[in-house]
């Protein structure tokens, strides 16, 4: 007889042979019938899955946001702080510059616009990474699975309030 093991999507199963499959009611209804019982994923390996899904959510939100230019936002960042610093005068900074002329605005406004964007970005990403290790952590030390389910829940209440925010 194959047996079967629970996962966190309740249509799917996990076959004794490793195959994660979608459940076919009348095929898990003959199982339990025939006096089969699903053993639920062990506590540890539900630990697992939710701290790599935690760390796969951020860096989605990274890659969706940043993808490869954070290098190119953080200069942009730097050069704009200098120039507001030196009181919008000088010579405009390269990023700065490139920014104006695209949104065909003054450099105080690129400046500004710039700071502003960088400004929302850092108070999101302290967010996001208080609440990916305080949210890992609770994890780790969940002490059953309704502890844990807890943690879910409240990762993915996080990710609706953070992800709009973020404009994802």
């Amino acid at each position: 007889m194959t047996s079967f093991q629970l996962t966190e999507d309740p249509q799917i199963v996990r076959r004794d042979d490793g195959l994660l499959c979608r459940v076919e009611l009348d095929h898990y209804q003959a199982f339990l019938a025939a006096g089969g019982v699903p053993t639920p994923i062990p506590l540890a390996q539900q630990k697992t899955s939710l701290v790599a899904k935690i760390d796969a959510d951020v860096d989605s939100i990274y890659a969706a946001l940043l993808g490869n230019r954070e290098a190119e936002y953080t200069l942009a960042e730097k050069e704009a702080t200098a120039y507001r610093a030196a009181g919008y005068t000088g010579t405009v900074p390269a990023s700065v510059q490139a920014w104006s002329t695209a949104k065909v605005q003054t450099a105080t406004w690129a400046t500004d616009d710039i700071l502003s964007a960088a400004a929302t970005w850092r108070t999101a990403q302290v967010a996001i990474r208080a609440n990916r290790l305080a949210l890992k952590e609770a994890a780790r030390n969940a002490v059953d699975a309704a502890a844990l389910a807890t943690v879910q829940a409240q990762w993915a209440w996080f990710l609706a309030v953070i992800k709009p925010q973020l404009g994802l």
